[in-house]
Order: structure tokens, then sequence, then C-alpha cells
């Protein structure tokens, strides 16, 4: 099996035996068919789950099956159908299985078969097929913010440094804020005891910001450490780092990382130095969903160039449901308002490729006034007609035009 993307990125081929896929993210492969094999021999692909049923560990909370089948067209295709299971695989020491973005940095005894050998990946093994371009790599040292957000499940409840997300009754983007709005860093003395509107901000635009996402539960034996799926609205990020618990020798975690230090309620701190091997470069893999290992830590990167409110959250929607989401209010006062009509119930919208123009120079210019190197998209002229300086302006006005068409219908 060859993956060749993942989250809508092309990247270089890496060749893997198995590939874990959690909630939300996207893996394109190609599974490379083997010559000579007799037409009608069906091979199985064997689908299942990582998690175990609460009442018998060592029992798959769920499995599937897919099948190849090998044909030749020169035949025809109905053809006698015989299953061939691989024999003796992964058995190999000098030659072990290779595993794909693992959640964990070595593969658990119980989810591996006894004799085997299996080595772990994790996402940043993968990299880009087409380099970023210079203008639009985060800086790996120079960062303007650094947030720490630790996903904790404490049933009922399911936190984000132990504040549990309440919706507002009005979207942010309306009201730029709400009465139970509570702004990162949260002060909080209990785990569970804050439900509010979480929002973190970040107002320097165009520059990196630095979120550091971890599962790390300290000193409460009794709550799981689990892994979790998190998604970013409004931006791909760049995967600066990941690092793992400390583990037992059959693969189960002996004590969680220790470069965070975690409060029971609050955001997380390094502890006391920001660990090494923090970097990112041109082909450094961009993700919108990333597994945040049990025990540890995944450090992100991005550049805040797209003023707005966004959602981040954990994609595993009971989490979710239970309050384990924030929103990111990036440069608000650089966002673009939304269309008048949409502030009160509308039957038809249409928004123009002008307006929509008209207002981004409105809303954001003092942001690109601050930033030269960003550019500024040109209004067409009365005429209709539109004044090209560059293919870059040509680009973004065909994407313009696309979206009115887009926008321009019944809601």
């Amino acid at each position: 099996m060859h993956v060749i993307a993942t989250d809508g990125y092309l990247v270089n081929k890496f060749e893997t035996d198995f590939l874990i896929v959690h909630v939300g993210e996207r893996y394109d492969f190609i599974l490379e068919a083997k010559e000579g094999v007799k037409p009608g021999t069906k091979y199985p692909i064997n689908i299942q789950t990582l998690a175990v049923k609460c009442n018998n560990n060592s029992e798959i909370a769920g499995e599937s099956f897919a099948f190849v089948v090998y044909t030749n067209e020169s035949e025809t295709k109905n053809v006698p159908e015989t299953i061939r299971q691989q024999s003796g695989r992964c058995t190999n020491s000098s030659s072990p299985c290779k595993v794909l973005n693992c959640p964990f940095q070595i593969i658990p005894d119980d989810f591996s078969d006894e004799g085997a050998y299996m080595d772990c990946y994790n996402v940043q093994s993968l990299q880009l097929l087409y380099p970023t371009p210079t203008r639009e790599i985060p800086s790996s040292n120079n960062v303007s913010s650094q947030s720490f957000f630790n996903f904790e499940v404490n049933w009922p409840k399911a936190l984000i440094n132990g504040v549990q997300f309440d919706l507002p009754d009005t979207p942010l983007v309306e009201n730029k804020g709400t009465k139970y709005e509570c702004k990162y860093p949260v002060k909080c003395d209990k785990s569970g005891e804050k439900y509010c509107t979480h929002t973190v901000y970040l107002n320097t635009y165009g520059t990196t910001a630095r979120f550091v996402l971890s599962s790390i539960i300290e000193g409460k034996q009794d709550l799981p450490i689990v892994t979790h799926p998190i998604h970013m609205h409004g931006h791909t990020y760049f995967i600066a780092k990941i690092g793992y618990p400390e583990y037992y020798e059959n693969g189960t975690i002996k004590a969680p990382n220790k470069d965070l230090t975690v409060p029971s309620c609050g955001p997380a701190e390094w502890n006391g130095v920001t660990p090494e091997g923090i970097s990112v470069n041109s082909t450094t893999v961009r993700k919108d969903v990333i597994i945040v290992p049990a025990g540890g830590y995944v450090v992100l990167h991005f550049i805040t160039d797209n003023p707005g409110y966004w959602f981040m959250h954990c994609h595993i929607d009971e989490h979710l449901n239970r309050g384990m989401a924030i929103a990111i209010g990036e440069n608000p006062t650089c966002a673009s308002t939304p269309p008048a009509p949409l502030f009160n119930e509308t039957d038809e919208f249409c928004f123009s490729v002008g307006t929509f123009i008209r207002k981004e120079l409105e809303e954001n210019g003092v942001c690109r006034v601050n930033n030269p190197a960003t550019p500024s998209p040109t209004i067409p002229s009365p005429s209709g007609h539109t004044s090209f300086t560059s293919t870059t302006s040509l680009v973004v006005q065909m994407l313009f035009l696309t979206l009115a068409f887009v926008f321009c219908r019944l809601i």
C-alpha cells in the first residue's frame, strides 16, 4: 500500500503495510497489484478498530472486511474465486511491517499477534510532494503567540484545559463577544467547573502561532487517558513536533510525557524549557486533523492570515457534544463582516464579486497595510472588466467569480 496524500495534500509516496485513520482524517493510497496471480483470486482487506470492548479488553470493538479480486480482461470475470491469505506476515525481525500514523510510539502487545514484528511511523514520516512556498511557511522559532490546550474526558464532561465549551446564543462573528465568553487563559481551580464560550484570541496578523495540544492527566488514576483527533477550521497547520509518553515494554503507558506541566485546570506550560526538535520546513506535512497521542502532545505551527472566528474541536462526536471545543478569534477586527441580509431571516441572498472584494478591502485594509507582503484584491471596474496586475491576481479573481456562483443561490 502506497500512501500518496493526507487531508488534501499530496505527499511523497510512502509504502506501508498498515494505515491507521482516526475520525475526520483523510488518506489517499495506491494498492499495488501483484503479477502472475490467477484470475479469481481474492485477497481480504482487514479493517478494524484500535478500540477494544469495555467489558473485554482482549476483544476489538469493531471489524470489517473488503476484498481485492483479481480478474483477467481477456477472460470472463465470472471465474471461480479462491480466498488467499498471506502467511508469515510480519514475522521477519529483520524486516518488520510498517504501521503508518500510529497514535503511539510502539505497538502495544494487545494490538499485534504473538511473534509479529511491527514498527510505528507517525505522520511526520510523510513529506509534501510539492514544497510549500516560502511566504507560506511559518517560523520554527519566532512565534508571536504560544497557546496550550489539554484534552481531557471527565465523564460526563469533555474538556479543554478543564473548561467545558458552551455554544453561544449568537454567533461570535456577529456579536464579537458574548456575556458567557471566557477568554484563554481561563483561571480555574477544579476541572469541569467552568461552562462557558471558551475563546483564544490571536491578535497579530501574518505571524506564526504555535498551538501545543496534549492529552495528559496528572494525578487522576481513575480517569482514562485517550487519543483525540483534533480538527481546526480555517487553517491547515504544520506538524512541528510529536511527543510521546514513557511506555512499558508491552506498549502500555508508564508515565505521561515530562516536557509539559499540566495543572488540574487551566493551560499547561513547558516544564522549565522549550523542548528541542520543534521545526518546520517547506516539506513538513500539513494537516487539518491530527491525532494527539494519549499521554503525549503535538506542536502545531500556522500563520495567522485568515481573520475571523474559527472552531477547534475533537472530532469524536461524543467528545464534541460534551464540550471538547474552543473558538479561535483570529484578528477579528480584520475579518470581513457577514453580508447584511444574513443578519436577519431571508429566503434569498446574492453576494456579488464586487461586494465581496469591497468588503475585504474595507475590513482588512489595516491588516494589509501593516503587512505589505499581503496582496490586496483588485476591485472590478464599473464596466464589469477587471484589470489584472499579475498571474496571482488572475487566479484570485477567478476564485472570486467561482465563489459568486456558489453564493448566489437560495438558502
